[in-house]
């Protein structure tokens, strides 16, 4: 007797409840062959395939499941869920749908669940921002999807969804810290400032309320109350890695010797962590470079690198030149079959305008973003990872043959990345800089993207920037910072990248020479302005008088007027830093 589709289901639900396997298994072995275009019966079929042993066979009835269900997303989504749980979590992975409106929150944290096996947290991310737009959950599964978009480097759907954890009550003095530290991490001092206002007066003196306070005067420029409450926090807890940190950048010299005993008697009899180790080398070796003693400050940075060094690669994200170099070629070589003309400067998508300058890490973007910002119509917008984002997401998308690569791309195409774009951007105006500096990868994309965007590349002594980089506790993404020779192929590569672009495109990008720009900043800033389309003011020349906050570790430095005191730093440490020097010659970076 031929079974409907209702009963084969219900006869499977009563024998699966009695537990009765063989008669399960052959009401679904008859149910495939009278319903095989039946997603659902198939997907239970590779399901009883794969608990069977028949693993191979399994997952090629999963697909075909997947295949079978031609627009029904919520069925989609449910054998998806269904592979992630039979433990194929990679194809699981593979078979999801693009996101989309209709899903729900339960669907949403399988899809989490699913991406998170495969460590993508791009996609997580995504996820969580679908989550914060559409999504009424309750406070539990908000504050997960706070912590999850947090780690995916989603700040601001971070902040968003731990306010809505809060259901309009107040929060607690650990939920305050919470959402002080989100604000910090998004640039947004005005709100990390209120919520601080808001912590318990029992508090003042708690560890992680006086790290945020200090944290948050020291990006407003404000010296003196930053130093006293590095202080108050050193007294409440000896080894905040923090507080050492920014007392070794702020205190006057003749303050850092005994700094320096401190953290020697600290590193000789507390028992730290191989992190902690590093955090205070890095301090240990920023106070003696201070004080010019040379040899003890290159010693304590090496240390410091080594330490870091050794946890880079014990992660397996230590840095691999050959991969390095094949990402080159295969970023440039995605455009490379892009005329000059269709590369070249136009009308934009929008009334707003990116401002990008880009360059290797401490080569003076900083700067050169304030000197801009004093211009009324140019907002700054700091190392927004905006673009990172975009690109990146649409780059799996075309992994995954889910969109098409840059050759083939409509402008509608290239227009819907740039509001992408600038749905992610932190700051938003007429004329916007983003100083990210790696974005020399994506200079392709910005071109499609944004035909009307300038592009400044700033470069500069290849040895001050290696040594202001060597000497800096830098994130993981920097990993070629730890070794003087990764440093060198580091710099090589930023190099090629602008050679390749600027080949394709001559006339897209600008080259400023930090040395130049410091030595004649009228000259040189006029440039840049012009370039850019904008009307140069004096102010230019002043960025020091800005009086907004620096949220990079060029801090001190920009708050000071232009100079050169930054140009040949690393002479003093020419014989430590031979190894790097060499590379640089090898590569034809340097001649010397």
């Amino acid at each position: 007797m031929t079974l409907t589709r209702q009963e084969t289901f219900a006869r499977l639900a009563k024998a699966e409840k009695a537990g009765d396997t063989a008669e399960y298994k052959a009401i679904l072995e008859a149910a495939v062959v009278e319903f095989q275009d039946d997603p659902v019966i198939v997907a239970q079929h590779a399901r009883l395939l794969y608990m069977s042993g028949e693993k191979d066979r399994a997952a090629k009835q999963f697909v075909r499941a997947v295949n079978l269900t031609r627009g029904q997303y919520h069925v989609r989504m449910a054998i998806c869920d269904t592979i992630y749980e039979v433990g194929l979590q990679k194809l699981a992975s593979q078979c999801l749908p693009k996101l989309a409106d209709v899903e729900t929150v339960n669907e949403s944290f399988a899809r989490i669940k699913i991406l998170r096996s495969q460590k993508d947290k791009v996609s997580v991310g995504k996820c969580c921002d679908h989550l914060v737009r559409t999504a009424t959950m309750t406070s539990d599964q908000w504050k997960q999807i706070s912590g999850l978009a947090g780690v995916a480097g989603r700040a601001p759907a971070a902040i968003k969804a731990f306010v809505n954890s809060l259901e309009g009550r107040a929060p607690d003095s650990k939920e305050i810290l919470n959402l002080v530290f989100l604000c910090i991490k998004n640039d947004d001092l005005d709100s990390a400032e209120n919520w601080l206002a808001q912590a318990p007066a029992e508090t003042k003196d708690d560890p992680n309320i006086l790290t945020a306070r200090a944290i948050c005067l020291r990006k407003r420029g404000k010296t003196d109350e930053a130093v006293q409450a590095y202080r108050a926090l050193i007294a409440v807890n000896p080894l905040a890695n923090s507080a050492w940190q920014g007392l070794s950048e702020l205190v006057t010299k003749e303050e850092l010797p005994p700094l320096a005993e401190q953290i020697e008697d600290i590193l000789a009899k507390e028992e730290l962590s191989e992190i902690q180790q590093r955090s205070f080398q890095y301090d240990l070796g920023r106070m003696y470079e201070r004080i010019k003693e040379t040899d003890k400050a290159f010693a304590a940075y090496r240390e410091a690198n080594n330490l870091y060094k050794g946890l880079i690669a014990a992660s397996g994200r230590e840095y691999r030149p050959e991969k390095m170099e094949l990402v080159r070629q295969k970023q440039l070589g995605m455009f490379a079959d892009f005329s000059p003309e269709e590369l070249a400067r136009g009308s934009g998508f929008s009334a707003q305008t990116p401002i990008f300058i880009v360059g290797m890490p401490r080569s003076g973007t900083t700067l050169l973003e304030r000197m801009l910002g004093a211009i009324p119509s140019v907002a700054m917008g700091g190392e927004d990872p905006a673009l990172v984002n975009v690109v990146n997401e649409y780059a799996y998308e075309i992994v995954r043959r889910r969109a098409k690569p840059p050759a083939k791309m409509t402008e509608a195409v290239w227009q819907g990345l740039a509001e992408s774009y600038w749905t992610r951007a932190l700051v938003h105006g007429r004329h916007v800089i983003n100083k990210l500096p790696q974005n020399f990868r994506w200079a392709g994309w910005i071109m499609k993207m944004f035909p009307d965007a300038p592009i400044i590349y700033l470069e500069r002594d290849p040895m001050d920037i290696g040594w202001s980089i060597y000497k800096r506790p830098m994130l993981p993404d920097f990993n070629f910072a730890v070794d003087q020779e990764f440093l060198a192929h580091a710099i090589k590569e930023c190099r090629e990248y602008i050679a390749g672009w600027s080949s394709q495109a001559p006339d897209r990008i600008l080259r400023v020479r930090f040395e130049d720009l410091v030595s004649d900043p009228e000259a040189n800033s006029r440039r840049i302005v012009d370039f850019c389309g904008l009307e140069w003011t004096p102010a230019c020349l002043e960025p020091e008088k800005l009086d907004t906050p620096t949220f990079t570790i060029s801090e001190q430095q920009v708050r000071a007027p232009i100079n050169q005191k930054g140009i040949g730093r690393w002479q003093a440490y020419s014989e430590h830093l031979k190894p790097m020097a060499a590379k640089l010659k090898e590569y034809g970076v340097t001649e010397g």
